[in-house]
This record gives C-alpha cells, structure tokens and sequence, in this order.
C-alpha cells in the first residue's frame, strides 16, 4: 500500500526534476558544441542564427547540419 503523501512528493519531485535533468544536457552537449566550433573552426553557425533571426531553429539546423550523426540520417 502506498501512503499518499510519499506518492506526491515523489511525484513532484519527477515532474520537477527529468525536464530540468533532461534541458540541462540538452543545452550543454548542444550549446557546447555550437560554441566550440564557432571558436575553434569556421563552422558558420553564429552567422546561419544571425541570418536566420526570425525563423524558428537557425541555429540548430545549422549545428546539425554539422554533426556527423544529422548526416546520416538525410
């Protein structure tokens, strides 16, 4: 039998807690590589989200244009 309390607890504790986990690797695997390459080679992408200000994901398309992983699946 579960008590309710522990069940709600444990519910937000998930609900608050994977979303956060989850953006924060998104954001540092994808955002570090997007600065990485921006720095260290002539990747484009801080032009291509220059370019494409008001279209919705410039920058990302630009990124995965440039991951070996984004060209395997074209």
């Amino acid at each position: 039998m579960v008590t309710l309390p522990l069940a709600i607890r444990q519910f937000v504790a998930v609900v608050l807690g994977v979303p956060t986990l989850v953006f924060t690797v998104w954001f540092t695997i994808f955002g570090g590589t997007a600065i990485h390459m921006e720095m260290f080679g002539n990747s484009g992408i801080g032009d291509a989200t220059l370019k494409a200000a008001l279209q919705i994901g410039g920058g990302l398309v630009a990124l995965a244009g440039l991951l070996w992983f984004f060209l395997t699946l074209r």
